[in-house]
């Protein structure tokens, strides 16, 4: 899941939105369903807002990411 460009940094997700995201996580896991969850990802990044085109679009840089992401994933699970 991508987050919103708002969930990136301070102040974070609002309370909404980590319950979802916490029951999406703790579903794929019941599930055994492989979830990258992009928040942790693009709050590490140095210039996050580079990898958005507006508030909730990502970018192509940003988008190459998550591709490249989600290609090491399937590399790395099979």
């Amino acid at each position: 899941m991508t987050p919103l460009l708002r969930e990136v940094g301070a102040p974070g997700p609002r309370d909404y939105e980590i319950k979802a995201r916490s029951r999406l996580t703790e579903l794929t896991s019941l599930q055994e369903i492989e979830y990258i969850d992009f928040l942790p990802i693009l709050n590490d990044a140095e210039n996050s807002e580079s990898l958005y085109r507006d508030r909730i679009r990502l970018s192509p840089a940003g988008n190459q990411m998550v591709s490249q992401t989600i290609c090491y994933a399937i590399r790395r699970f099979g």
